[in-house]
């Protein structure tokens, strides 16, 4: 069983690896352009004074309390907590362990000859402690303003040099990924790049669709015309994919909700149902849900089994996390 990740341990194995010396040769750099279908990855040369000025970068970043005090939770792809990191076990997800195999495999471009500053969007320091590698993700920007928040450098094909004033390209000092040995990922506030970089909503669109094609439970209450038009959704967009997903993955409760699914007529036919406004569109026929064209997000909510009334309080509810 993998040891959830500690800030605090990481701290402690950089600052143990800088009083060792030559720490430097422990540390490599990449630079990544994210398109929309893949992220490249271009490995970076640089001298030990550029390699320690990002070490102390990372350092000062993961140091201040904001960072390493936060609240840890498990990373939802359909609810975002403010003020708290999220954690990603990597095994859940094939498509992260191929991207960071390529880190190590040597699966990377060297030259940029020919490629702009504004064409990466993130850079990449690797960090080798005893067996351990660490890797640190922050935004790369050619466009500086706030100059305190960014490290100023020279971008010349294949060698990143930080020791001029040249304020060509900026390394963002805010960390906003932390990858503890391909194991872990911790998201600082940053889904959205995270999401971007390792092609996260392919991956959601790609399981929601087969779960509309193959799931038979699926296929009980929705009929062919509307998996299809729910197929079209859930392959443009995260939310749809992502809530279908997680509408399923607790089987159980998914056939529950599904052979009681006749309940919902309680709710479709009280417009003064806290819940009515969520599916007000949605028609029941027969075991089988609908809805007019541009209304798919209501089936969703229709099986969603987000409805529920608490016990003590007796209050009706919406469980957020199902929407």
């Amino acid at each position: 069983m993998v040891e959830k990740l500690n800030v605090a341990k990481v701290l402690l194995d950089l600052n143990e690896l800088e009083k060792s010396g030559n720490y430097e040769e422990n540390i490599q750099i990449f630079l990544i352009k994210v398109t929309k279908t893949k992220s490249d990855i271009y490995k970076q040369e640089a001298d030990d004074q550029t390699k320690r000025i990002l070490f102390d970068a990372v350092i000062e970043s993961i140091s201040q309390s904001r960072f390493k005090k936060r609240e840890i939770i498990d990373y939802d792809p359909v609810v975002s907590k403010k003020n708290t990191h999220e954690l990603v076990n990597v095994a859940e997800y094939p498509n992260i362990e191929e991207m960071l195999k390529k880190f190590n495999d040597e699966e990377y471009l060297t030259s940029t000859s020919g490629l702009k500053e504004n064409q990466f969007h993130l850079y990449l320091i690797k960090i080798l402690v005893g067996d351990t590698n660490y890797k640190f993700i922050g935004s790369f920007s050619s466009v500086l303003k706030l100059k305190k928040k960014f490290i100023f450098g020279n971008f010349n094909n294949t060698k990143i040099d930080l020791t001029s004033n040249s304020n060509v390209f900026g390394f963002n000092k805010k960390i906003e990924l932390l990858i503890d040995n391909d194991e872990q990922i911790l998201i600082n506030q940053a889904d959205a790049k995270f999401e971007s970089l390792f092609k996260m909503n392919s991956l959601f669109s790609s399981k929601a669709e087969k779960i509309l094609k193959e799931n038979s439970l699926i296929k009980q209450v929705f009929n062919d015309t509307t998996r299809k038009k729910l197929i079209e959704k859930v392959s443009n967009g995260k939310r749809m994919a992502t809530r279908l997903i997680k509408i399923t993955s607790d089987s159980k409760r998914f056939e529950q909700t599904i052979s009681n699914i006749s309940r919902i007529t309680v709710i479709l036919d009280d417009k003064s149902h806290k819940f009515h406004h969520q599916v007000k569109d949605v028609m029941y026929d027969n075991g089988e849900l609908s809805v007019p064209d541009g209304e798919e997000l209501q089936l969703l909510n229709a099986i969603s089994d987000a409805f529920y009334q608490a016990i003590i309080s007796e209050t009706e509810n919406v469980d957020e996390t199902r929407m």
